[in-house]
């Protein structure tokens, strides 16, 4: 995790992903202290800072900012003494920001491939992740739209789960080397309502 070093007595806080919090996300920080037989943490503009497990099985804080892409946060930390005086000991601010796009690909190839054989295409499930991204948070796609070039003529096939719908999947089989497969995925993440996202294009 990053951690930063701040103030005597000593304060530690950092975020277990990167030196952001990022909306529609659950932050994993670490916030702890030293110098006092009480140590707590508290975060100014976050709508919640709750202590928690963080993904390595130690106690930290899940935080929860708004959607406000651009603002900042505050965490900071308190040492409180044997008669209840609370000091601040440390602060660290975080930038917020929205989370990248998830990727979609086609289950058994290659998650950044742009040709795929016509069989790989017309019988795969579609697959959604953070690719390159920093942080883990899970994606499924929910649906959409496959949208296939026939003779000329733009043709949609909307679809529901992660499978390609079967009546784009026999066309999928006939189309001729260089043809394009566009799909345009819905994704959800934990349970979540579906939303768009970026769309992605196969050579066949």
């Amino acid at each position: 995790p990053f951690t930063y070093e701040i103030g005597t007595p000593s304060a530690a806080i950092g975020n277990v992903d990167l030196n952001v919090m990022y909306a529609s996300y659950d932050n994993q920080i670490v916030a702890s202290g030293s110098g006092y037989p009480v140590i707590k943490a508290s975060c100014s503009g976050c709508l919640s800072f709750t202590p928690g497990k963080l993904k390595d099985g130690s106690d930290g804080y899940i935080a929860k900012v708004p959607n406000s892409p651009g603002t900042t946060v505050t965490v900071s930390v308190q040492g409180i003494d044997d008669e209840g005086k609370s000091t601040q000991i440390g602060t660290k601010e975080f930038r917020i920001m929205q989370l990248p796009p998830p990727s979609v690909f086609i289950a058994g190839g290659s998650e950044t491939a742009s040709a795929l054989p016509r069989s790989t295409i017309a019988g795969g499930f579609l697959g959604c992740k953070l690719i390159g991204a920093p942080i883990d948070k899970k994606f499924v796609v929910t649906g959409g739209t496959v949208t296939l070039t026939v003779q000329g003529i733009a043709k949609d096939f909307p679809f529901q789960g992660n499978k390609m719908p079967a009546a784009a999947a026999g066309i999928i089989r006939q189309m001729a080397p260089g043809s394009v497969v566009m799909i345009s995925p819905m994704v959800s993440s934990g349970g979540g309502a579906p939303q768009k996202t970026k769309s992605v294009s196969y050579k066949v």
